[in-house]
Order: C-alpha cells, then sequence, then structure tokens
C-alpha cells in the first residue's frame, strides 16, 4: 500500500474558529494567551478548554499558528513573560505544496494516500466508502486520474466540452453563488485551506478554452467548488 502520511491534524472549522479568537484578542491589545483564547472559544462556540488546547497543538504543529513567549504589558502582569499565539501571515495562491493537506473526499485532516498524478490525497477510509482499494504495492491513482489514464473514452474533447458548456449554464442557473469572484478581504488565510481554488468563472474558462478531457474531472472540480463554499 502506498505511503500513509499525516499532512495536517488540524480541524479545519475549528482552526478557523482559533483564528478569529486570536485576532479578537490581539485586536485588544492584549496577549493571546491559553485562558483568552479559552475563554473565547468556551463564549462564543462552547468548545472544551480541553479540545480548544489539543486544536491549538495542532494548529502549531501543522505550522498555521505561530506560538512564542510574549510579555505582559498591562495591570499585574506588565513585564512577565507568557506564552502567547500568533496567526500566521495570509498565504497568497503561489504559496501551496505539491499536494493538498486535506482529503479530497471528506475535506478533513488526518492520515492520508497522496495521488501519484495529481495534487489530491484520501484518507484510506474515505476510498473504502467509494468502495476503492489503494493497491498493495507501487503508486495510487485518486479516481480522477484513475479516470484520465483509460484509454477508452467514448467522448471527445470537442463535444464533451459543448456539453460541459450546458451544464455550467444550468449550474449558473441553480447556483449563483458559485459564480461569485472569490474576495480575500471575506476570507482571511483562504490558501491555508484551500490547495487549489476553482469557480464557475474559471469552469467555464476551462470549458471555453476545450481543456477537460473527461467527465470526471469536471464532478470533482464541481464538487470542490461547492465546498469551498461551506
Amino acid at each position: 500500500m502506498p505511503r500513509v502520511v499525516k499532512r495536517r491534524q488540524a480541524d479545519t472549522q475549528m482552526l478557523q474558529q482559533l483564528w478569529e479568537g486570536i485576532r479578537v484578542i490581539r485586536e485588544q491589545k492584549q496577549i493571546a494567551n491559553l485562558e483568552r483564547i479559552t475563554k473565547f472559544m468556551s463564549r462564543e462556540y462552547h468548545i472544551n478548554p480541553k479540545d480548544t488546547q489539543k486544536q491549538l497543538n495542532f494548529g502549531v504543529r501543522d505550522g498555521l499558528i505561530i506560538k512564542e513567549i510574549s510579555k505582559g504589558n498591562k495591570g499585574s502582569k506588565i513585564g512577565i513573560e507568557q506564552e502567547g499565539y500568533w496567526c500566521i501571515e495570509q498565504p497568497d495562491e503561489t504559496t501551496k505544496d505539491d499536494h493538498d493537506w486535506y482529503c479530497f473526499e471528506c475535506h478533513k485532516s488526518g492520515e492520508v494516500i497522496r495521488c501519484h498524478g495529481c495534487f489530491r490525497v484520501s484518507h484510506p477510509k474515505c476510498l473504502e466508502k467509494r468502495k476503492e482499494t489503494a493497491p498493495e504495492h507501487g503508486h495510487w491513482y485518486c479516481w480522477v486520474c484513475a479516470a484520465c489514464r483509460k484509454k477508452n473514452h467514448t467522448v471527445g474533447r470537442s463535444e464533451l466540452n459543448k456539453l460541459l458548456g450546458f451544464v455550467l449554464l444550468r449550474m449558473k442557473e441553480k447556483a449563483r453563488e458559485l459564480y461569485k469572484k472569490l474576495n480575500l478581504k471575506d476570507t482571511p488565510y483562504f490558501y491555508s485551506l484551500i490547495h487549489t481554488h476553482t469557480d464557475l468563472s474559471s469552469m467555464q474558462q476551462k470549458v471555453d478554452d476545450n481543456k477537460y478531457r473527461f467527465l470526471e474531472e469536471f464532478e470533482e472540480i464541481g464538487r470542490a467548488s461547492c465546498r469551498e463554499r461551506v
């Protein structure tokens, strides 16, 4: 079986909540220490201290939260050293890894195997849910790349992209939200969580350029676009 690796461990939803808490505390000119972050998470999201500390540790290990020693500058803690947390700098689209950090099936962290043909990764259990298995030896190819490797495509590229153009037209009518351009001001740290961004506009461009080679590629990109908006 291909090597199983831990790309990331922090829960994506809690990570965004922790980022929010750290920003709120820092904006109040306070050190974002464990006590303040724990109180924020309990008050705003009803998350217990144990889970907060666990996810903070995961965030630090994943390189998505910075932990350092800071000195207090208010009240009784002036000059006293204490552990404080910071958000990372917001990355742009060009600062990404060779592979995604999260399973392309459920977009959660944990132990995954990496596709040999593209950036996608998957939990072994998510493969089982799709009734697929990773090979005992050699490389694993995700279902998108596996479809690409087949020689028996029955629809030509030009005809396929023409048909997909009609599908996109219906998608735009039914899901206008997916056609909106990404506003990074409304989605801080977007590229820390989303490896490859896509929307209906970029999908339309690929159709216009006749770039889709098979239906499975279009289907997975469409699913990924929906997950980004959740």
